[in-house]
């Protein structure tokens, strides 16, 4: 993982609402950066999104695991 992955993760989920996966964001930064060799897998993101103090992982109903970003309460 380098650091312009990281910001891109970061950049994106600060702009997404609601629920998300890993593939969503990825999908996301595939499509502003289509050629970069910096861009990671999904489970590079997963693994950044789990020490992101903001979001929080969750499960669906199919089990799947989700993300959301926290209420700031």
């Amino acid at each position: 993982m380098n650091k312009h992955f990281k910001k891109w993760i970061t950049k994106v989920v600060g702009e997404t609402d609601g629920e998300f996966t890993s593939a969503m964001i990825l999908q996301k930064i595939i499509s502003e950066k289509t050629t970069s060799a910096h861009i990671g897998t999904t489970s590079a993101i997963g693994w950044f999104l789990a020490r992101m103090p903001n979001v929080e992982k969750i499960k669906d109903a199919r089990g799947r695991i989700v993300w959301r970003v926290k209420d700031e309460d």
